[in-house]
């Protein structure tokens, strides 16, 4: 959270869904922030499911979402991951990306220590690779 960072704390007005962490990471989602700050998301992104079990918070995203890729995919990845750590008790978010656009499933595991792109790829059809999982 410093001034030249490429994340900055924004604040919301949460009134009305401020107990449904789906309807509130939605709105996130859609912005606008704070004046001043970018909305790293793509328009329409959503979250279409949420699941907390322990302490994992999973996120599926939709296509919108899963269009995005290298240094946007990791800066909204973590923006969103650091907003669902400070609304939940999760200590780890992952964040599923089942694009209807490809083949794959994307699976990008962050936490608040660690807001760098762990990122494992799992194709619908198991390539050599990735036959044991």
């Amino acid at each position: 959270g410093q001034s030249d960072s490429v994340m900055a704390a924004g604040s919301m007005e949460a009134k009305g869904f401020k107990t449904d962490l789906t309807a509130l990471l939605n709105a996130y989602l859609q912005g606008p922030g704070p004046e001043g700050l970018r909305n790293p998301f793509p328009a329409d992104s959503l979250v279409m499911q949420l699941q907390l079990e322990d302490t994992v918070l999973t996120l599926n995203m939709n296509d919108s979402f899963s269009t995005l890729t290298g240094a946007e995919l990791t800066l909204s990845c973590a923006c969103l991951a650091k907003t669902a750590l400070s609304l939940s008790a999760a200590q780890t978010v992952q964040i599923t990306l089942d694009s209807d656009l490809s083949d794959t499933r994307r699976i990008i595991t962050m936490d608040a220590e660690n807001l760098l792109l762990m990122d494992d790829i799992i194709t619908t059809t198991p390539t050599e690779n990735q036959e044991g999982l």
